[in-house]
């Protein structure tokens, strides 16, 4: 479907969307999390999810939390 290039504390890293759903957070004990991001507390351990549409051919960007959250910069 996508893949995700982005950087955290451990590094660049690179993430396949192979599911319409995924979950990305914080890495912490007791949440999963698809892309579970190695950071600091700046970032929820629920952060957000990346929806792919197939009727809409499109991604959409869900926030779970009231932080900040960029794509692609903005």
């Amino acid at each position: 479907l996508a893949r995700i290039s982005f950087e955290d504390m451990s590094g660049s890293r690179i993430y396949e969307m192979q599911k319409d759903t995924i979950k990305i957070g914080r890495a912490a004990p007791g949440y999963w999390s698809d892309i579970a991001l190695e950071t600091d507390t700046g970032v929820s351990r629920e952060h957000m999810e990346i929806r792919f549409d197939p009727a809409a051919s499109r991604f959409l960007a869900v926030p779970f939390s009231g932080r900040e959250t960029t794509v692609n910069g903005e």
